[in-house]
């Protein structure tokens, strides 16, 4: 199997973060009493049903990468269609599978031709964007109060700002590594210990070089693994994710040693002969296909991934680990990143239909049903956690439930992600250092803040709404 076709999630919904951005629903008039709230909350729910199952027809555009991360979610969005489309006989349900290089691209072109999809996929920095350009729509404008806190807390808090819920989950992910325990035993290494810390782990990449093994295998050539390393690695020297907000506002600095200690790492597995040779050459999906051979000891993976390599390597030979906790801890030290790969709800014809589309997704049968086709689990208390039977996955999931972690990349803006999917490559061919790197993001921030002086003050204020909620 291919690795970008294999990648999915594993959630048990009574995970929670005791906080949430999410208010009431979008006030009517200031004066409302609680009561009054309450009936037009009821009579938008009743009216957008209304609207769906009577009527002229409507198509409803949804745009989303598919299968290029989870395997079988096209399947379950077929069928998601139409059940839908069955019980509203008007409406046409339309996943479209975009290319994951692709889907930003189209989408803004859409949005410039004022025709963009009814449900776009996207990242949260590319939420906030079009939020502020009044290109999206939050979902509690048509969603009641209950259904919008059947997301979970943590979902909430990161696809959600300025006291709205402006994304909504389709799956979750969460990243953490993998190793070939057969590696392991065979370069004199203990197969139920993997490293812990970097310091083990470079112990532990030197006798699996010396007995004539790739230590890490990844691939660098489209850029995706630098994000991964950060959002794996950077996360772990970190206090916050208001550490991240206060270096892209340029009141940290990208360069100082608990921002720049992730690149420090690569450039010193680099340096001693641990990754594998053409690292530079092969892209995320060739990187990571290396597992397979057997002669890569570790990688970076999310959940899917590693029940891939068990059904091709044997359950017997492939292990889950943490990532190794760094020389600079932080308090998200021992965290694992658990992103929401979310939807929006776009500001097109027929939003409160879309909506409507949305709320079936989420309701108790779809989201069974996600993880039942696609085995993915959805970020909402409607999940049943006993159809995780699979010891992996319940080893995953107990790991992230005790140390749930954030989403590094959701945290800084596209164009300083453009910056890192060059900067490891660079770090890697030797042109630059670990400290030139962070200065380097420093500067990609420094141009956003002077090509985008309007976006900046929505940073300000959203990265300040973040850090009181700490």
């Amino acid at each position: 199997m291919k690795i970008a076709k294999i990648i999915v999630i594993c959630l048990i919904p009574i995970f929670v973060i005791s906080f949430t951005v999410i208010g009431c629903k979008k006030e009517i008039v200031e004066e409302t009493t609680a009561a009054e709230t309450a009936a037009v909350t009821t009579a938008v729910a009743e009216t957008t049903a209304v609207e769906t199952t009577a009527g002229e027809p409507v198509t409803i555009r949804i745009s989303m990468w598919g299968e290029a991360e989870v395997p079988g979610l096209n399947n379950w969005w077929k069928e998601t269609a139409e059940m839908y489309m069955k019980e509203h006989p008007n409406v046409t349900v339309e996943p479209n599978e975009i290319p994951m290089d692709n889907i930003q691209q189209e989408w803004m072109a859409a949005v410039a031709a004022g025709d963009p999809p009814d449900i776009q996929l996207m990242g949260r920095q590319e939420g906030i964007d079009a939020a502020t350009n009044g290109d999206i729509l939050p979902i509690e404008d048509f969603w009641t109060e209950e259904e919008v806190n059947h997301i979970l807390p943590s979902a909430r808090r990161e696809l959600g700002w300025d006291g709205k819920l402006w994304l909504v989950p389709e799956y979750m992910d969460p990243w953490l590594m993998v190793y070939n325990k057969k590696v392991f035993k065979d370069s004199g290494l203990d197969p139920e210990k993997p490293p812990t810390t970097w310091v083990e782990f470079m112990a532990a990449a030197e006798k699996i070089k010396n007995a004539g093994f790739i230590p890490f295998g990844m691939g660098v050539k489209d850029g995706y693994m630098n994000v991964w390393w950060l959002c794996l690695v950077g996360l772990q020297s970190l206090d916050d994710p208001s550490d991240i907000h206060q270096a892209v506002l340029g009141k940290q600095s990208f360069a100082d040693p608990k921002h720049a200690d992730v690149w420090k790492i690569m450039d010193e597995i680099k340096k001693k002969g641990y990754f594998n040779e053409d690292v530079l050459s092969l892209g995320m999906t060739e990187g990571n296909d290396l597992f397979y051979s057997g002669t890569v000891a570790m990688s970076m993976a999310v959940q899917p991934m590693i029940a891939a390599y068990v059904k091709e390597l044997g359950i017997e030979n492939v292990g889950a680990m943490l990532t190794p906790f760094p020389d600079i801890t932080g308090k998200l030290t021992g965290t694992i990143p658990i992103p929401a790969m979310p939807l929006a709800l776009a500001n097109a014809k027929h939003p409160d239909i879309a909506a409507d589309v949305l709320r079936f997704c989420h309701s108790q049968d779809r989201v069974n049903a996600l993880y039942e086709i696609a085995h993915g689990m959805q970020a909402n208390d409607l999940f049943d956690p006993s159809t995780i039977t699979d010891p992996m996955d319940k080893q995953i999931a107990e790991w992230f439930l005790a140390a749930p972690g954030y989403t590094y990349n959701w945290h800084y803006t596209p164009q300083i992600e453009g910056e890192a999917y060059v900067i490891g490559q660079e770090l890697l061919n030797g042109s630059i250092t670990p400290e030139e790197a962070g200065k380097k993001m420093d500067a990609a921030a420094a141009k956003w803040r002077q090509d985008n002086p309007e976006m900046v003050k929505v940073f300000e204020r959203i990265a300040t709404e973040w850090a009181s909620s700490n």
